[in-house]
């Protein structure tokens, strides 16, 4: 069953946005992306 997620964010910070899910057994991440500018770290 598909989710999603409003989240709050201040309009002036740099973010990393990264998503997370499993099948149960395996937590599976995305690549991370960088917003307005950050520098993301794995």
């Amino acid at each position: 069953m598909p989710r999603s997620w409003l989240v709050p964010v201040d309009p002036v910070r740099k973010y990393c946005f990264q998503i997370q899910g499993t099948d149960g057994v395996e937590v599976y991440f995305s690549r991370p992306v960088p917003v307005r500018g950050a520098v993301c770290h794995p």
